[in-house]
């Protein structure tokens, strides 16, 4: 989660260098939309940002919407900053495809883009007329496999069942880049490393507000 937050002030920061290179009177505003402060995971992520941005002597405002179900309530956020005469936006999209419009739009005005977490889809951002400047996520084929890894130490060579609780099934469902369908797929096959150990099955929450 630092190195995170770390890669992305930094990917920021020389997205205001040049910035601050064209206009050295003006100074750089920064805008981060991360998904919902609802999840401690963002929580950290934001934490994380101020923190790394104090160090760099960068101002930047976090910007987040109620649950991670509110695909259109960050669509309306995203387009309200467009206002705010911010030079580069950060945005964590809820689904690959729900901030391609106002990313595209907030491109054509030269701010600077990037992505975090969430692959924006790139095909529909192009053909809007957008891009990125970088694209900043994990690699969750390393946290599925290490996830499994810790669970295989944890049960040890008796073996045991295992069974596996997964955040929202649309997500995981909507392509085969997905973040999550990469943590679901390596997360059994590093269990296969204890062969005493059996999954017995996983679950998928409906939506965030939905608990098992």
């Amino acid at each position: 989660m630092k190195r995170k937050a770390i890669v992305l002030i930094v990917c920021l920061a020389f997205a205001m260098g040049v910035v601050t290179q064209a206009t050295a009177q003006v100074t750089p505003r920064v805008a981060i939309i991360l998904k919902t402060l609802a999840n401690p995971f963002w929580v950290t992520m934001k934490e994380g940002i101020l923190a790394e941005a104090q160090k760099q002597g960068i101002k930047v405002d976090v910007f987040a919407v109620q649950s991670e179900d509110d695909t259109q309530g960050q669509l309306q956020l995203f387009e309200n900053l467009l206002s705010k005469d911010y030079n580069a936006i950060g945005f964590a999209p809820i689904s690959p495809v729900n901030l391609v419009q106002p990313a595209a739009n907030a491109y054509k005005k030269g701010v600077f883009l990037v992505n975090i977490d969430e692959k924006v889809d790139m095909a529909a951002l192009k053909a809007a007329g957008g891009n990125v400047f970088a694209f900043v996520t994990t690699d969750n084929v390393v946290v599925g496999r290490t996830a499994g890894e810790f669970i295989v130490k944890q049960i040890g060579s008796a073996g045991g069942k295992v069974a596996i609780l997964e955040g929202r099934l649309a997500m995981l469902l909507v392509n085969s880049a997905n973040k999550a369908q990469h943590r679901h797929l390596h997360l059994p096959k590093a269990l296969l490393l204890l062969q005493a150990s059996r999954l017995i099955g996983t679950e998928q929450k409906l939506s965030m507000s939905h608990r098992i």
